[in-house]
């Protein structure tokens, strides 16, 4: 059996791994500023997802500011992850849906996501070879 709450949790975590990666990686006092920032709001986030699922209470509780996307990008033109972890928010309301179709679809989508994150964050200079190859099923956590 999988748990998709916790493994809602370790994407979250991946997340502040690769922009803690980030804020290495600025070069200036205002992207790293940037950087921290949104590694406050993905562990704002991480604390309670469920809380935060609709976008308006985001909104509300300023985690959708558009410096947001600077700190995802700083040192790097590479959007990828940005959009994978709004794409999350956007949809980690469906792991609790009633119906089976959405709760699948959003299910797919952590999966998935839990891969590429794990990937950007892989330091094995073999990972080009391996990750193609490994299930998204394998990055879920499993509960006993």
């Amino acid at each position: 059996m999988y748990d998709y709450e916790a493994t809602l949790n370790k994407f979250f975590e991946e997340v502040i791994k690769y922009l803690n990666k980030r804020k290495e990686q600025a070069k200036d006092k205002y992207v790293r500023f940037y950087v921290l920032e949104a590694i406050a709001v993905v562990e704002r986030i991480r604390k309670n997802p469920m809380q935060y699922v609709d976008y308006n209470v985001r909104v509300k509780a300023g985690l959708e500011e558009t410096s947001l996307a600077d700190g995802f990008l700083a040192g790097t033109r590479d959007n990828s992850v940005f959009v994978l972890y709004e794409s999350v928010l956007n949809n980690m309301g469906n792991l609790r849906s009633q119906y089976d179709w959405e709760r699948a679809d959003a299910q797919k989508l952590l999966a998935n996501a839990q891969k590429t994150i794990e990937y950007k964050n892989s330091t094995c200079f073999l990972k080009d070879f391996i990750y193609p190859f490994i299930s998204a099923q394998r990055f879920v956590v499993k509960t006993k």
